[in-house]
């Protein structure tokens, strides 16, 4: 979206408030932005002429079908869909510690002008077995170090594949033995993390950037992630992903090791069950 971006005119901003937010391909001049609206408490320096709407909730959507309400304008069906389907997500299906009454308000009024077919398709979506073969080999390179599990993808993934992160990053959450989980891989020209952590004393967007650089990623409520896009000779083929993921890994280590101050831990070697 952000390649799509017109090069003139006035700029909205939704559930990020980084007016130089690394999705945007191209900086976008502070004096461009009208609209910001937001759940992250991140007050950027824009012209006095922007309209913000920065409040604490669980989702974005929750603050727009607000606004929407305030204007006393009729809301289409389309647009309640699309803002239950987004309360829904990013409050982790109304579960999330940072859920508040305005969002499980706004949820059901937005779902009262919905389908409930809608929520089911883009939630219980089928993946395909192309999955469990990504999902398998990245369990295999599972690391821990200081109570941080790190996994990624071994071989080159497809752009559209990158979203499979999550998945994964999402599932490792539940499993104890690691309070923050970091996942990430190599997705066409991009490079991208999904981040889940349960500690209440780590700053989850400093760690983030600490591994993936400054403005390259962000997080709100003990989920965040991280993106950006590989120089132009850096961005592999199949063949020669490999040796680039491998450096990657280093590289990642090195900064988890030097944000949280501890030696590596190995996962340990797997026994064979069938021995006597």
């Amino acid at each position: 979206p952000g390649a799509e971006m017109p090069e003139t005119g006035s700029v909205a901003l939704a559930d990020s408030s980084r007016i130089d937010d690394s999705r945007f391909e191209t900086q976008i001049a502070k004096e461009r932005f009208g609209v910001i609206v937001d759940h992250h408490l991140e007050h950027p320096a824009v012209n006095g002429d922007c309209f913000s709407y920065i409040r604490t909730c669980g989702a974005a959507s929750t603050l727009g079908w607000y606004l929407l309400r305030e204007l006393k304008i009729e809301i289409p069906q389309h647009v309640a869909e699309l803002t239950a389907v987004g309360i829904f997500s990013d409050t982790e299906r109304l579960t999330s510690p940072a859920t508040t009454h305005d969002d499980r308000q706004a949820f059901v009024e937005a779902m009262e002008q919905s389908g409930q077919e809608l929520i089911d398709e883009c939630f219980n979506y089928a993946l395909p077995e192309r999955y469990l073969e990504i999902e398998r080999d990245m369990l295999e390179t599972i690391d821990v170090v200081n109570h941080v599990r790190v996994v990624h993808a071994p071989e080159l993934l497809r752009e559209d594949e990158g979203d499979y992160l999550s998945i994964v990053a999402d599932r490792l959450r539940r499993v104890d033995g690691a309070h923050t989980i970091v996942v990430w891989g190599v997705c066409g020209e991009w490079v991208r993390a999904s981040v889940r952590s349960r500690s209440k004393e780590l700053d989850l967007t400093a760690f983030i950037e600490s591994i993936f650089g400054k403005k390259n990623g962000g997080s709100k409520h003990g989920s965040g992630g991280a993106r950006y896009r590989l120089p132009p000779q850096m961005v592999p083929t199949p063949a020669s992903a490999p040796k680039l993921i491998q450096s990657l890994q280093e590289i990642t280590k090195e900064h988890l090791q030097a944000a949280l101050g501890a030696p590596e831990r190995k996962r340990p070697a797997k026994t064979d069950k069938t021995a006597p």
